[in-house]
């Protein structure tokens, strides 16, 4: 993340001494968005893979770790995908309120954010899946729905895959499956974790301008 910046200064890595004490709250608003987007922009990143967290059926909290593929910065808006017949869709189209956790644990800071999730197939999904690399899409083929109890361990890929990427024609099979899931959040909360004493900051979207308040850690 070394071109990204946080109000025109780099993120220092952790937050300790003189860095933590020049924080303000933009800093903890714009510190957030530079997260999600070396999250989106950086497959080696630890925030490429944040926890999702749904209800589930019973009324129960659902969590699971996801790939984060995109983030709109404007529209406060990230993009994940997903099998269409995994337990999470049901649950969005059930209930779309969600929560998604972020930790980098090389400077010590985490991200939570609430929102509604949509999941989405058909032509609506179309350009994600077109953008999808071909090890993703190998992962559509599976023959029976996430979750699914097998009666030894499985990867869930018809036998003729295993190990080995198809053609492009033998992974369309999976488009059926493929959906994507945009989640937009209108509340961020930002942990940053110091030897020094820690800081928290809560931002809100009522409006285009961001409601920001410090809270304690």
């Amino acid at each position: 993340m070394a071109n990204e910046t946080m109000s025109g200064r780099a993120v220092p890595a952790p937050f300790e001494g003189e860095a933590l004490r020049r924080l303000t709250l933009e800093d903890m608003a714009a510190l957030a968005f530079v997260l999600l987007a070396e999250g989106a922009g950086d497959a080696s990143s630890p925030l490429r893979k944040p926890v999702l967290a749904t209800v589930s059926a019973s009324g129960a909290p659902a969590v699971r770790t996801v790939i984060l593929r995109n983030f709109d910065r404007p529209g406060r808006i990230l993009e994940l995908f997903t099998d269409a017949r995994s337990a999470k869709v049901a649950e969005l189209e059930r209930e779309p309120r969600a929560s998604m956790l972020f930790y980098d644990p090389r400077r010590d800071v985490q991200l939570r954010l609430a929102g509604q999730a949509v999941p989405l197939t058909g032509a609506a999904a179309e350009d994600a899946w077109a953008a999808a690399g071909l090890p993703s899409r190998r992962a559509y083929l599976a023959v029976t729905a996430p979750g699914s109890i097998s009666p030894a361990p499985t990867s869930g890929l018809p036998a003729e895959v295993e190990g080995l990427i198809p053609s492009v024609d033998k992974l369309e099979e999976g488009r059926a499956n493929f959906a994507l899931l945009r989640f937009g959040f209108d509340e961020a909360d930002m942990v940053v974790l110091s030897r020094s004493g820690h800081r928290r900051a809560r931002i809100r979207w009522p409006a285009d301008v961001a409601a920001m308040e410090w809270l304690v850690p």
